[in-house]
């Protein structure tokens, strides 16, 4: 584990030392993540499979991801790569041995005790839990590049697939819904960072107030255990039924007990995010993400009131 270790000291620091980490001293100048948690699956983990039938055919594999990213000839090349020599179709001899090379490091950021207080304290989207969403964004991106560099320094290839131009959020017509080509939350949950609570939130045991970022690399990264194969056995809607307290946060009718409509769930991150942009507008940073293919830049400040003030908020519920 010397090399799982080193990467959570490194993660750990950074979290400690950077700016990016703290609010503008106008909304008290907080930090935004306590220190983060990691985990590790293997590249040819047999689960991710899986994840084509559960979010999108178009899911992509770690093998898949590297592959499309770095190019299947030589001399084509990707920005969103680091490192050298960068990976092409010369260092393997076929899918199966790429993904028996690769890992897929997952993070977790547990907002801190400061933004989860703030957020619990009104039923609408308050000004300051809205401008940590936001600069949590700007957090995520020193982060992404920090950790890449982590691993080019020690010889090792990596990649950030949130930031391959292979990486997009979709609209699925059929049974209409939002679908990510690369989901974050499904390899947490493949690393066994947590399970799938009913809004569809990862609940971690830090809770489900948390983000999360990813990297494939060819890193000695030891795999970490996957606790449940049930995809939903931290929620206590899943395990004992009654709770649903995420539905009641809900402003509108994006929840239900039947569970999440991401389609209405972004009107109304919308419709929060209008409420306080106003007085946050000086100091919203621009963030800039496919969608459909097409890179938009946006200042997100987000909803997410489902995660606040309910039993998995910062722990697993069903925990001992």
């Amino acid at each position: 584990m010397a090399m799982n270790d080193a990467v959570t000291r490194f993660l750990e620091e950074l979290f400690d030392s950077s700016e990016l980490n703290r609010l503008p001293q106008e909304y008290g100048g907080h930090r935004i993540f306590e220190r983060p948690t990691i985990g590790v699956s293997a590249g040819n983990d047999p689960l991710f499979e899986k994840f084509k039938e559960v979010v999108t055919p178009a899911h992509l594999t770690p093998e898949e991801m590297w592959s499309a990213s770095a190019g299947r000839t030589r001399g084509r090349r990707d920005h969103h790569f680091f490192g050298r020599p960068r990976p092409d179709a010369g260092q393997w001899t076929g899918p199966a041995d790429l993904a028996a090379k690769l890992k897929v490091l997952s993070v977790i950021f547990p907002y801190s005790r400061a933004i989860l207080d703030d957020g619990c304290s009104s039923l609408r989207r308050t000004p300051r839990a809205g401008l940590a969403l936001n600069w949590a964004h700007v957090f995520h991106t020193e982060v992404y590049d920090q950790t890449a560099r982590f691993f080019v320094q020690r010889g090792h290839r990596v990649m950030v697939p949130q930031q391959s131009r292979f990486h997009s959020v979709l609209v699925r017509l059929s049974n209409p819904h939002l679908v990510s080509l690369w989901s974050e939350r499904h390899y947490a949950f493949a690393a066994g960072l947590g399970t799938f609570g009913l809004a569809e939130h990862l609940i971690t045991h830090h809770g489900c107030n948390v983000r999360l970022a990813s990297f494939i690399t060819d890193a000695p990264l030891e795999v970490t255990p996957r606790v449940h194969d049930d995809p939903h056995a931290n929620c206590l809607h899943f395990v004992r039924g009654g709770c649903a307290v995420c539905v009641s946060r809900c402003p509108g009718r994006a929840l239900t007990g039947e569970g999440h409509n991401k389609l209405v769930c972004e009107r109304i991150r919308h419709k929060e995010s209008n409420r306080v942009r106003g007085e946050l507008e000086p100091f919203l940073r621009p963030i800039r993400r496919r969608f459909m293919h097409v890179l938009v830049e946006d200042r997100p400040i987000g909803c997410g009131l489902c995660q606040y003030g309910v039993p998995c908020m910062d722990r697993d519920p069903t925990a001992p």
